[in-house]
């Protein structure tokens, strides 16, 4: 049986995300994708993942940006392994993201956007039902409420054994 984890934390000297960070940034480079470079700085970013057997099969990376007035958490960038994509990874750890800073409380919004010709993007944040807030000619910025809802769980082997369970019948 396999071993799923869910993390959370500094990205640092992590070589395995700082893979996925380089990964995501050279296929949006490639696709003519404006994207931000983390490599450049990454002490700066944070990264959650899940994780089967030690291996990130899907990344997110963020800053949070802990203000006095609207503190939020700033997504930066996100890849999942592309034979691991749509099929509800990256939604899934979103989710787990999101509950755990609902947890945290000390947050109020989560914020993204995407490049108006990114229309994989477009449509993944109008299914985690972010919404727009702010438009450019380029770009759609959107947000989500991180705060508590009333139905955040601590996260478990138990909570995660669904998405284990679609990664095997997948492997």
């Amino acid at each position: 049986m396999a071993d799923i984890t869910f993390s959370i934390d500094k990205i640092r000297d992590d070589a395995r995300i700082l893979e996925m960070v380089r990964l995501q940034h050279a296929e949006l480079t490639r696709r003519g994708m404006p994207n931000n470079n983390m490599l450049k700085d990454p002490s700066i970013y944070q990264y959650a993942s899940l994780d089967v057997n030690g291996e990130p099969l899907t990344a997110l990376m963020f800053a949070p940006i802990p203000r006095d007035e609207n503190p939020v958490v700033y997504i930066t960038g996100s890849y999942t392994r592309p034979s691991w994509r749509r099929l509800g990874l990256y939604s899934a750890l979103v989710r787990l993201c999101v509950n755990e800073w609902r947890l945290e409380d000390q947050y109020d919004w989560l914020l993204s956007g995407y490049h108006r010709k990114n229309w994989i993007s477009e449509a993944m944040q109008a299914k985690h039902h972010r919404e727009a807030y702010e438009s450019t000619e380029t770009h759609v910025r959107t947000r989500l409420s991180l705060r508590p809802q009333g139905d955040e769980f601590q996260v478990s082997p138990e909570s995660l054994r669904p998405i284990l369970e679609m990664v095997e019948r997948l492997s």
